[in-house]
């Protein structure tokens, strides 16, 4: 995959392979396959691919039914639709009851996308992630959509996967390991922490350097998987840096910064700045990809700390 690639392609690339491993593993498509890069798969595995049609609800049901006879099920539809009009179904008959199905929330993403807020999911990580038995992953780029995508059809029990078809810079490469609740280092910092998922992780890393520039050393962690989360790496770099920012690609309300702000208020009470999308984007939010925002906004966020703390603490 080239630089520049959407996530999208990465599970779409790993799925044909992983075809020949798993002869019990399915595709259920709620009508997104020319859009979402299956159609290679639809190609060679004619039998094990069903287009449900603009049926979500009934596509969950389907999987929930397959997966109790042995089958893996991949249902794909859109993450909006995922989280808003299939997720009784989700709850009910895949969480709850932890069958080996897995959720594909394709376009889950506000970037790019101007057709409002019913068809953007700036919400979904929030409601998936209380599901319980739930795994949620968030691949950064396409390189670790490709191995996630790998390491949750090994995985037995409910997932699911958040993809984009923005593109974005690679910020891994294909032969990093993923294992599922750990997150990787991207960069070692002891001034502040950037905890970041999606495509905000490359957004983190240039605003790091950024910063590095006026003398603020900031680590970056890829939080790529949001349910369980990586409370060790958390844990260590949050109370090491004093100070940590999550960066999203989704409401701050509720999902990684969420996530990560449940953990800290208990285990390492610091500052914590949340950014993301408004809780109701009306257009696409590429602003909050914007590096030198970020940094301009992360270094006020310091300052005023050291204001109130001058000892540091």
């Amino acid at each position: 995959m080239s630089r520049g690639s959407a996530s999208v392609q990465g599970f779409a690339e790993a799925v044909v392979g992983l075809a020949q491993t798993y002869p019990n593993l399915i595709l259920l498509d709620a009508d997104r396959a020319a859009h979402s890069f299956l159609v290679p798969f639809r190609e060679l595995y004619p039998d094990r691919f069903i287009n449900v049609g603009v049926a979500e609800a009934t596509m969950v049901g389907m999987a929930a039914g397959l997966a109790t006879t042995g089958f893996i099920p991949v249902a794909i539809t859109l993450a909006a639709h995922a989280s808003q009009r299939a997720f009784p179904f989700i709850a009910q008959t895949i969480a709850v009851p932890r069958l080996n199905a897995k959720i594909v929330g394709l376009e889950g993403s506000v970037l790019g996308n101007n057709a409002g807020a019913p068809r953007q999911a700036f919400f979904d990580l929030a409601v998936m992630r209380v599901l319980p038995h739930m795994t949620v992953v968030v691949p950064a780029d396409a390189h670790e959509a490709y191995r996630a995508t790998q390491a949750l059809v090994a995985y037995d029990g409910p997932a699911y996967l958040r993809l984009s078809s923005w593109d974005v810079p690679a910020v891994t490469d294909r032969s990093d390991e993923f294992v599922i609740g750990r997150w990787k280092l991207l960069r070692e910092g002891s001034d502040l922490l950037f905890v970041a998922a999606g495509a905000l992780v490359y957004t983190a890393l240039e605003s790091a350097r950024r910063l590095a520039e006026v003398g603020i050393e900031t680590a970056v962690l890829n939080a790529s998987t949001l349910k369980p989360l990586d409370e060790g790496s958390l844990a260590e770099w949050a109370c090491r840096a004093g100070a940590a920012v999550t960066l999203e690609d989704h409401t701050t309300v509720g999902g990684l910064g969420g996530a990560v702000a449940e953990f800290l208020s208990r285990e390492c009470p610091i500052p914590l700045l949340r950014l993301g999308a408004p809780e109701v984007p009306e257009t696409a939010q590429e602003e909050i990809l914007d590096p030198d925002r970020v940094a301009e906004t992360s270094r006020e966020f310091l300052e005023r700390r050291r204001d109130k703390h001058p000892s540091g603490r």
